[in-house]
């Protein structure tokens, strides 16, 4: 993990020292290890490193092509480090090539603006091509590292956090309140937007080209990409098996021990038990835990699964979610945009002991619902795939279960109107968002409505596909990247692995299904790492009272109502009372957690930036 930033005038001119120096500043926590620049007639680069893997330490950025006047700089951790030299050296490349960045650029000499289809992992960078006057941004397929940019007056400044762009522009900037609604109803659908109208976000699995006359972007993989053949049922459990395992292999890549996040749940046990048995074998580091409890949380607290999995493979350490507050408002000041995770608070905790134990990595369990099943519209995809013996054994079993029957039949109904093109076309219009909009005006409803839902594209890969790149969870993984960095932490994840992915996509449907349970492969397949108490586990945590005490201690108190967004015309004050009287009387109300959350959030955030500018 490193930060850059990236200064590009258009023109001869060289930007000016005092922006450099300031840019510099605002990226300078994402890499303590070192800080370096380079000013170049019409632009200049910097680049601040945190050393993660065994090469970063000889990474020396901004990096120039040793035969032309090309410079990089990167975020960014290659998985395919292997293949890729293999193919660079076959492709007529002798310089050396020992750093990612090296990969990468030779990358660049060889297949030009296409590089970036062959390259595997997290990342995202900024390639400057001096003598064709052109550069060139680029973001991994899943987002998980961040890329903001800004255009005003035929300059460009690109950088890891949207605050050095935000920073850069100065005053006036102008909320996007079209941004703001969306977030609201927890259903993010232009995922180039942020809470400013002039700064942009490049969305995941997109390249920005900007030359002296154009500014464009594109999307450079998509659905048509993550389809793969569909895997014989004979092979596919162990294929799958192979393909998770290499992911959290090329994760464990690590200059120091590497620790997991443990929650007591299928997926995070999975990615620990994975990682020690590959540690046994001489394939990693040495392995710890982490684990956040949440003592008298009868919903939220795991400690029971926690402790099965301690007493499995050990070297966990348990931190108490409840003993760490955090200041929400001055976050979402310091990082320029609002915090939407209640147990951030918590997490931040997590981070921290993890960096005190000497170790700069950090492997999660996150995604892997949305790999494994897609989420609530793996229906669609059995429809698709032919799976009819497996939704007739699920929905059988699930007919005294009014709730499970319910999720059970909605998407298989969605499944089915949408074969036809025109319906399909009026549901990407109109879908329904996943949480209550009750408290959103009308005139933030239509604005909801004049953007095209971000549904789940029809077919067998749909859902995951869906699952993996839709907007609310891209701006998770950026919340987390960004808290994490601040403790100098590099977040991993081994269920957003583009290649286990399309292998997860490419299982037959009715394989993952153990009558109505859907992750019957999953339980079956990792018994070898899970505690038998895990692998036989059915319920998940729940989170809204640990949302409810961070609402208590990270805001102030006096006054929670939502008056500048009311003021702006977009909350509904006697709705918005109604939810949060209910939210209060019953704080394990799901279903109003969200909304409650993200609009105490958006409206300090406001407050904020109506008071600065």
């Amino acid at each position: 993990m490193s930060g850059y930033g990236v200064l590009w005038t258009r023109s001869v001119q060289p930007p000016e020292r005092e922006q450099i120096d300031a840019l510099a500043a605002d990226i300078a926590h994402r890499g303590p290890d070192r800080t370096a620049h380079i000013v170049h007639s019409g632009f200049a680069l910097i680049h601040a490193a945190l050393d993660t893997t065994p090469e970063a330490a000889s990474q020396i950025e901004p990096l120039k092509h040793p035969e032309r006047s090309v410079w990089l700089v990167t975020d960014a951790r290659l998985d395919n480090r292997d293949e890729l030299l293999k193919r660079l050296r076959s492709a007529g490349i002798r310089w050396p090539l020992r750093t990612d960045a090296d990969l990468i650029l030779a990358a660049y000499d060889v297949w030009g603006r296409d590089l970036v289809r062959h390259l595997v992992g997290d990342f995202s960078f900024v390639l400057v091509d001096a003598a064709e006057q052109r550069l060139l941004a680029v973001r991994d397929h899943f987002g998980i590292r961040p890329l903001f940019w800004a255009a005003r007056n035929r300059k460009v400044v690109i950088a890891s956090t949207l605050a050095a762009v935000a920073n850069h522009l100065g005053h006036p900037l102008k909320l996007d309140e079209q941004h703001l609604v969306e977030t609201l109803a927890i259903d993010v659908r232009d995922q180039s937007r942020t809470v400013f109208e002039q700064v942009n976000r490049l969305p995941a699995a997109h390249l920005l080209e900007i030359s002296a006359e154009s500014i464009s972007a594109r999307r450079y993989w998509g659905l048509n990409d993550f389809i793969s053949p569909r895997l014989k049922p004979e092979h596919a459990p162990a294929a799958l098996r192979e393909a998770f395992d290499q992911a959290v292999r090329v994760r464990l890549r690590s200059t120091t021990s590497v620790f997991c996040e443990v929650s007591g749940g299928l997926d995070s046990s999975t990615v620990f038990g994975v990682s020690k048995l590959l540690h046994q074998q001489g394939s990693g580091p040495v392995v710890g835990g982490v684990s956040l409890v949440f003592p008298g949380d009868p919903v939220a607290d795991e400690t029971e699964y926690i402790d099965a999995v301690h007493d499995r493979w050990g070297d966990i350490h348990s931190i108490d979610g409840f003993a760490s507050t955090h200041d929400f408002v001055a976050d979402g000041r310091r990082f320029f945009e609002p915090v939407l995770s209640g147990d951030l608070a918590s997490s931040i905790s997590g981070y921290e002991h993890v960096a005190q134990s000497g170790s700069r990595v950090l492997l999660g369990g996150s995604m892997g619902d949305q790999t494994m099943i897609g989420r609530g519209t793996v229906q669609r995809d059995l429809l698709y795939d032919g799976g009819w013996r497996a939704i007739r054994n699920a929905a059988d079993s699930t007919k005294s279960r009014p709730h499970r029957y319910l999720e059970m039949v909605r998407p298989l109904a969605r499944a089915y109107l949408s074969k036809w093109p025109t319906i399909d076309g009026w549901m990407r219009k109109h879908r329904a968002p996943s949480v209550s909009v009750d408290h959103l005006t009308a005139r933030a409803l239509a604005r909801l409505r004049a953007s095209e839902a971000d549904i789940a594209p029809s077919g067998p890969y749909g859902s995951r596909y869906h699952s993996l790149t839709e907007g609310h969870n891209r701006k998770a993984f950026e919340l987390v990247d960004r808290s994490a960095a601040a403790a100098g932490i590099e977040l991993r994840h081994p269920f957003t692995d583009l290649n286990f992915a399309k292998v997860a996509a490419s299982v037959p449907e009715h394989l993952y299904f153990r009558g109505d349970d859907n992750r019957g492969l999953h339980r079956s397949l990792m018994a070898d790492v899970l505690p038998v108490k895990v692998a036989e586990r059915r319920s998940k945590a729940e989170f809204s009272g640990v949302y409810r005490w961070a609402l208590e201690t990270g805001f102030p108190t006096d006054d929670p109502m939502p008056r500048a967004l009311e003021r702006r015309g977009l909350i509904n004050r006697a709705a918005w009372r109604h939810m949060q009287k209910d939210f209060l009387a019953d704080p394990w109300a799901s279903e109003y957690v969200w909304p409650v959350w993200t609009t105490i959030c958006l409206e300090h955030f406001v407050r904020w930036y109506e008071e600065t500018y």
